[in-house]
């Protein structure tokens, strides 16, 4: 009967829409919603500017008592240098007001301070340049700005300064600086007259912030805690929440309407905030009235309209299922629509169709690839078979060549030397996804890459893009190198002793372990000398402990000259030795030549002491029985101390 879509469903339900339109007129839902939030916004701003005109007004006030503490007599007194002992009493006493004041001189060094009535020595600080140089260029001007949490109160405070001037001429004095706590801010706006359900917020751009509870809560008296400002993610707003100043966010876990206002000249923000669940209560008592009346004239219209709506909504839920195909990756089946009629439906069909085939055209923005692309932290090229680069981000811009421009097309010769360039071409010839590479930049620095080579799947086979996507992991490399060394140096020092250089006992059996296993294998004899110091303790006690080290010293000396250098020479503990010797002398001439190095050194030495070392050597042979280093150790040390007992026996002064 009628051709445009529009003209049906006008017409199927232009009765209901009149009889539904008169109802919602009697109810005006839309107003007490409209009207309740209203309410609910203008209070919040109220707050918000109102607690930070109270700010601003009490920051001035502030500004007033600092110009009068720093114009008193014992200040200026001070500054002149007479050093009056007054001034910790002065300051004291406006601890309650500034908990912290402080003289500061032109190298923004601290030079005194009063933290909480005391007078802090101990932790004097340095303060930026620029704000020095701010307050010198602005004699007698109070410049006032948010801290963060001061160390010396170790809560979040607002810093005011003043630069001081010389009784006599215009030669700078001195900074007098005060702290003043967020929590002092807040004591001044608590008789604020906020609904119970709501709070304030003073925070700062340095993530601190006080929360202000008011008496009417069920918290009880009027509450200031200290944390962190909200991390304000937004929610879907109302559409009755018009008022471009009031927000609705979730704040510390709670779904709330949020008002904000800036304190002037100051990085401070005031909030007032209160929970969207009663406000939320109060519409839906609201809304379930106009509900419960709505549900009986719906029903009535929803019978009427049947017949009709299911008739004209049966070809746009086959649109609908077709689309559906399409998105899952299927191809779809045919439209079963009649599509020679002249409505809506005939038209929208052949803008799906068009719609669709300039999906398959380009299935995403190039725009939109480009941006992802250009803010990449990984160094991105795109390049064609011709090695020309069609894309490159701007991190691969910065590291690459600060000449490359998005505007010229260069190759990839033009950016890599020629091994770095072969190795790619190998990547992309091989199919190799992944590898690394050490570059060279334009400031000559060598940087490792992690590199890979992704073909994009379009275009022939020799007629196709690779993605190039690099990432610089040279501080992984020199921290990989690091560990390595300090690995090594750390298994040297576990080995050797720190003394004489020698392995320690802990190193001699590891190394004479794995020469006894050789030897043990290939039937070689070896040898094991033991060698102790005598003496020591007269050494210690007449010449002292570092001439005993010294001596310590020259044993070790005379045994390296002793010993070949495939021989294990080790410090075991105290002022006895061991050493293993790899070579065919027997034990006699061992001993003798050991024997001949000690007099050398005596005679040499000019030392006040006597070097004497007694010696025991034993030998092991793997043709009667495999030997074990601690049975060989054993052996030695036995030896030895025979040969100590009998040089004792017939020398007592020894």
């Amino acid at each position: 009967m009628f051709k445009s879509l529009k003209t049906k469903l006008l017409f199927s339900h232009l009765g209901a829409v009149l009889f539904v339109s008169l109802v919602l007129g009697s109810i005006s839902n839309s107003s007490l919603s409209r009207y309740l939030l209203t309410l609910e916004t203008d209070n919040l701003k109220h707050s918000s500017r109102h607690s930070a005109k109270i700010i601003q007004d009490t920051l001035d006030d502030l500004t007033t008592d600092l110009r009068h503490i720093s114009d008193d007599r014992i200040v200026m007194d001070y500054l002149n240098n007479y050093r009056d002992l007054a001034l910790q009493e002065h300051f004291t006493r406006f601890q309650k007001t500034f908990p912290q004041l402080a003289v500061i001189n032109t190298k923004g060094e601290e030079e005194f301070k009063i933290v909480n009535g005391v007078s802090d020595d101990q932790n004097k600080r340095s303060h930026s340049p620029d704000l020095i140089n701010r307050l010198i260029a602005n004699p007698a001007e109070v410049i006032i700005f948010a801290s963060g949490t001061d160390p010396d109160l170790k809560i979040p405070t607002i810093r005011m300064a003043l630069a001081k001037s010389h009784y006599f001429g215009n030669k700078f004095a001195g900074i007098i600086s005060a702290s003043v706590p967020y929590s002092l801010l807040g004591k001044k706006i608590q008789s604020e007259n906020l609904d119970p359900d709501s709070y304030l917020i003073i925070s700062d751009s340095k993530k601190n912030a006080i929360a202000i509870f008011p008496s009417e809560t069920p918290r009880g008296n009027i509450k200031i805690e200290y944390r962190k400002p909200p991390d304000a993610f937004p929610l879907s707003i109302d559409a009755t929440i018009n008022d471009a100043d009031v927000k609705r966010r979730l704040i510390y876990d709670t779904d709330s309407l949020v008002a904000s206002t800036r304190v002037p000249g100051i990085d401070l923000n005031i909030q007032a905030v209160i929970p969207y669940e009663p406000i939320h209560a109060k519409l839906s008592k609201i809304r379930n009235t106009i509900l419960i009346t709505l549900a009986f004239i719906l029903f009535l219209t929803g019978i009427f309209s049947y017949f009709i709506a299911h008739r004209m909504t049966r070809p746009i839920m086959s649109l609908i299922h077709y689309s559906r195909e399409i998105a899952s990756g299927q191809k779809g089946n045919t439209l079963d629509i009649d599509t020679t009629s002249e409505d809506e439906i005939s038209q929208l069909v052949g803008s799906f169709q068009k719609m669709m085939y300039a999906i398959a055209q380009s299935t995403v923005s190039r725009n939109y690839l480009d941006n992802i692309i250009a803010t990449m932290s990984e160094n991105v090229l795109v390049v064609n078979s011709d090695e020309e680069l069609t894309t490159i981000n701007r991190s691969a811009i910065h590291l690459f060549s600060a000449a490359i421009h998005d505007e010229r097309i260069i190759s990839l010769a033009d950016i890599f030397p020629e091994e770095n360039l072969q190795y790619i071409r190998t990547m992309i010839k091989s199919g190799v996804s992944q590898g690394e590479m050490v570059f060279q930049d334009s400031s000559g620095e060598k940087r490792h890459l992690l590199i890979s080579a992704t073909p994009i799947p379009s275009g022939t086979q020799d007629n196709r893009e690779v993605v190039l996507v690099s990432t610089d992991i040279s501080y992984l490399k020199k921290i990989e190198h690091e560990l390595t060394e300090s690995k090594e140096n750390l298994k040297k020092l576990s080995i050797t002793d720190e003394l004489t250089g020698l392995y320690n006992r802990r190193g001699f059996i590891t190394l004479a372990q794995q020469q006894l296993h050789i030897a043990n294998r290939n039937k070689k004899e070896l040898h094991l000398l033991y060698a102790d110091l005598d003496n020591m303790k007269g050494i210690n006690d007449d010449f002292g402990h570092q001439t005993g080290d010294t001596a310590l010293q020259d044993g070790a000396m005379v045994l390296k000259r002793f010993c070949r250098e495939s021989d294990i020479i080790s410090r075991i503990g105290g002022d006895e030795f061991a050493v293993l010797l790899t070579g065919s002398d027997d034990e006699t001439a061992i001993v003798k030549r050991l024997e001949q190095e000690i007099q050398a050194f005596n005679d040499t030495s000019g030392r006040p002491y006597i070097l004497s070392i007694s010696i025991g050597v034993t030998s092991c042979q793997p043709d009667n029985e495999p030997c074990e280093i601690l049975q060989f150790m054993s052996r030695a040390d036995t030896l030895m101390y025979e040969a100590k007992k009998a040089r004792q026996a017939s020398s007592p002064s020894a």
